[in-house]
């Protein structure tokens, strides 16, 4: 009997703690460690990559160079061809380059990198130093430097400046809201909506503005949080639902949309004239006077 009463015990012990670990995996917290885990692993990897690209720009080893480049910068015609463009073209020489300390959290990276350059059009001209700032993503697994500026505007800032639990935070709800959109749970997309833009527009008029396209497969790219707003970069697939566009496909794109903070909860905010997150000078000019 004492024998039966221990074994019921110890598994409803078990049970207990099965299911606490079960409360606890995918929780917020635990997400952010899986998120910081891995961030300290590409932080290694990333530092290293930026030194050899840069020593590669001063040298102007273009072949280095180029395997740090985004395939749409690389082109088909291989390295050679752009090696002979870069060599003739480029605009900037690079006399000297010290990099900073790389940032890297969620196949995105950050780095500060102090140089001394001059115009290749114009080599009389005095060096100037310059302070750049730097961002990488992850392409295929490799490390890709991203110049191109509008490109970088679409980038998060950089980890130092966010809120990185508060993202996680901002995860959940970003699923609710696109749960409800695509299961057209208009309520419920109500009542995680803004409560400032609520005042401000009428329960059937936010319907009727939603209803006009079908959402699916909401997948976040990104989540930046700096004070109380922040911004999701998504994939999403999205249908025109008139009648007359019934047949068509769902058609991919890629958006951002923004969130707020208010009295502690997060809420979707589909009237975006509130104050929203700003990037730091990881999305600014690439380079810039020091």
């Amino acid at each position: 009997m004492h024998r039966l009463l221990l074994s019921v015990v110890l598994v409803g012990c078990q049970a207990g703690q099965m299911a606490s670990h079960t409360e606890d995996f995918n929780s917020p917290k635990w997400r952010l460690a899986q998120r910081e885990r891995a961030a300290t692993a590409d932080t290694t990897v990333l530092q290293k990559v930026a030194e050899r690209f840069w020593a590669a720009r001063v040298s102007e080893d273009w072949k280095v160079v180029y395997e740090h480049l985004p395939a749409k910068v690389r082109g088909e015609e291989g390295w050679e061809a752009w090696a002979e463009w870069a060599a003739a073209e480029s605009p900037f020489i690079f006399e000297q380059a010290d990099p900073g300390e790389v940032e890297a959290m969620d196949g995105f990276g950050w780095q500060s990198v102090a140089v001394r350059t001059r115009i290749r059009r114009f080599p009389q001209l005095e060096a100037r130093e310059l302070n750049r700032s730097d961002c990488w993503r992850k392409e295929d697994g490799r490390w890709v430097i991203v110049e191109d500026r509008k490109e970088k505007e679409q980038l998060p800032a950089k980890p130092s400046t966010r809120d990185l639990l508060a993202e996680e935070l901002v995860r959940d709800v970003h699923a609710i809201v696109n749960i409800a959109r695509e299961e057209r749970n208009f309520d419920r997309y109500w009542d995680h909506s803004d409560p400032d833009d609520r005042e401000v527009m009428a329960r059937e008029q936010f319907e009727e503005l939603h209803a006009e396209f079908g959402f699916f497969g909401a997948t976040p790219l990104w989540i930046e949080v700096v004070g109380d707003s922040a911004r999701v970069q998504h994939e999403i697939l999205i249908k025109n639902l008139h009648p007359s566009l019934r047949k068509m496909d769902p058609q991919p794109a890629v958006l951002v949309e923004e969130y707020r903070r208010v009295d502690g909860t997060w809420y979707y905010d589909f009237n975006t004239a509130h104050p929203s997150a700003t990037s730091d000078d990881a999305v600014a000019a690439s380079e810039q006077p020091s």
